[in-house]
């Protein structure tokens, strides 16, 4: 798995551009470029002239995944909460290292289900419950937008997430691209 380093990030009210190891991504309106706009492109240029830069043979193209973790709450609850928290920990830690290495774009957890409400259609009328879509032992718990160059590198950083082994999936969904 090609790891990816940040080496520099140019940034002004409108795009980032993140230069690292293996490429080049140009953000716009929290839209993903393989390419630099032409904004941020002087920059790049920059970059590349320095010692050590990019050249285009390292360039690769960038996808972004959608990383929707499930977790079993009934288990969850069952944990002891020195063991809740050593989790808590170490999935901050794995969020730092995704972002550190140039994966991480967004992540959130989630309040547990039972804070949910649902809005459905029901005859053009908004229908609202309390509580999740539907009924399962695992629920939604959280999510990582990262960018990956394919999906098996999306699908290694899924594996490595420190929650798997106490329970729950995490589901590796490619974002669609405009």
């Amino acid at each position: 798995m090609n790891v990816l380093r940040v080496s520099r990030r140019i940034l002004n009210p409108t795009r980032t551009v993140a230069l690292t190891d293996s490429l080049i991504l140009c953000w716009s309106n929290r839209r993903m470029s393989h390419v630099p706009c032409n904004e941020c492109m002087p920059a790049v240029r920059a970059e590349r002239s320095s010692p050590g830069a990019l050249t285009q043979s390292k360039l690769l193209i960038a996808m972004e995944f959608m990383l929707v973790c499930y977790n079993d709450e009934k288990h969850w609850e069952r944990l002891p909460s020195s063991e809740q928290d050593r989790i808590v920990s170490d999935c901050a830690a794995y969020a730092e290292d995704l972002s550190r290495t140039g994966h991480l774009r967004a992540s959130g957890r989630l309040q547990p289900a039972t804070a949910a409400t649902t809005v459905r259609n029901g005859g053009g009328k908004s229908v609202i419950t309390d509580g999740p879509f539907a009924e399962t032992k695992e629920v939604l718990a959280g999510y990582y937008l990262v960018t990956c160059k394919d999906h098996a590198e999306a699908v290694a950083i899924a594996a490595r997430n420190p929650k798997l082994p106490f329970g729950g999936s995490i589901e590796v969904r490619p974002l669609i691209s405009d």
